[in-house]
């Protein structure tokens, strides 16, 4: 699965932004996820992002709410409606995703709407393996490794959840990976006692280690790793 790419805007005009503003607010009693739903709001989104785009000296107080007010009720709602995977297609699909993200790297953290911070803890908490490969693709690795350092703490350990959600499904990746190599190694032996060998030695592995539970001692660690880190640095 590939995401879009950003849609250029041109800046809007104050009336403009304050249409885009009532549209998004007569949602707020939309029950289910769609494609033409999150469609919308991507474009919402990227009259946000064609504010942000701007001089910030050109960027006025009114400006400035009505963007906060769009971004909150957005994720608002995507926190209500997004329950699976497929939900979460239908985001990529329609770059809301991409959008979120972006306004995330042009906002400094202590100003993004906190909302929008627990739809990107939520997405990645939902999503499949390949959906939040996607994601990192996105660079939101890089975006969110500065917020690390801010000293409000709910921000830290909001950051921490996405970061850690995003290793996780990673790892997942990483070992379903390695079943289907070590699967079709096995299937292109013809010795037979080399396969029993080998089922062998991979039964000897899971009774040492799980990977699953592996994975959790590894997320543990660099979780606790990064909090450390943080405090010792403030």
């Amino acid at each position: 699965m590939q995401h879009p790419s950003l849609l250029q805007t041109p800046p809007l005009k104050i009336e403009q932004m304050q249409f885009v503003q009532q549209s998004v607010r007569q949602y707020k009693n939309v029950k289910q996820p769609a494609l033409n739903l999150f469609v919308q709001f991507s474009s919402a989104l990227r009259a946000v992002r064609s504010i942000l785009e701007q001089e910030s000296d050109m960027i006025t107080r009114e400006f400035k709410n009505i963007n906060k007010d769009i971004q909150t009720n957005i994720s608002q709602l995507i926190n209500i409606l997004i329950t699976e995977p497929e939900d979460i297609d239908l985001m990529i699909l329609s770059g809301l995703i991409l959008e979120i993200i972006d306004i995330v790297r042009r906002t400094p953290i202590d100003q993004v709407p906190w909302k929008l911070l627990l739809t990107l803890n939520k997405i990645t908490e939902i999503g499949s393996t390949e959906q939040v490969h996607v994601i990192k693709e996105m660079k939101i690795m890089q975006i969110f490794a500065p917020s690390l350092k801010h000293s409000d703490e709910d921000i830290q350990k909001e950051v921490l959840e996405v970061i850690n959600n995003i290793i996780k499904k990673g790892w997942n990746m990483v070992i379903d990976i390695y079943k289907a190599t070590s699967w079709q190694s096995q299937m292109s032996t013809g010795d037979r006692a080399i396969g029993y060998n080998q089922d062998h030695q991979r039964e000897n592995i899971d009774e040492q280690e799980d990977p699953q539970l592996y994975y959790a001692r590894f997320a543990n660690f660099i979780g606790f790793t990064l909090y450390t880190w943080i405090l010792v640095s403030n």
